[in-house]
This record gives structure tokens, C-alpha cells and sequence, in this order.
């Protein structure tokens, strides 16, 4: 989830990556572009992050034009959840 009070309104925009060892990128979320707090992050080739469950890993958090506030990864959403 990303925490974004500052919106991401003209052109704003949040996304988050996670670099593999070898620095090519092992997954990457689509950019949040709306306007809100707690949002969840898609992922554009998987569902979750199941696969990273145990192991160390680096984010990497690309902005335009906007604040990061605050992030937190958490479990699976329950089902009802929005996506």
C-alpha cells in the first residue's frame, strides 16, 4: 500500500520496483496516478509478492512530481478488498 495526502494529480505519479541481485528488475507495480491514501499496488506480471515471502528484498520507489509519505507492506487483502 502507498500512502499519497499530496495526490497524484497533472502528471504525478507513484510506482515501486524491486531490483533483482544482478540489477535487472524482478518485479515492478503499475504507477498509482490517483488520488487517495492507502492504496494497493498492482503488480504488471504477477498478483502478489508470495514469491519474496522469507527473503530480504530492496524497493525502489520512482516518483514524479510528488511526495512519498509513508509506505508498509502487509499480507494478502481479503477478497472484498478493491484492487
Amino acid at each position: 500500500m502507498v500512502n499519497d495526502p499530496q495526490g497524484v494529480l497533472d502528471g504525478r505519479q507513484v510506482s515501486v520496483s524491486i531490483p533483482s541481485r544482478d540489477g535487472k528488475v524482478a518485479a515492478e507495480s503499475q504507477p498509482i496516478r490517483s488520488d487517495g491514501v492507502a492504496q494497493r499496488l498492482l503488480w504488471k506480471d504477477r498478483e502478489d509478492l508470495t514469491a519474496w515471502i522469507g527473503k530480504p528484498i530492496r524497493l525502489r520507489f520512482t516518483w514524479r512530481y510528488t511526495k512519498l509519505f509513508t509506505f508498509q507492506v502487509v499480507g494478502r487483502m481479503p477478497s472484498s478488498e478493491p484492487r
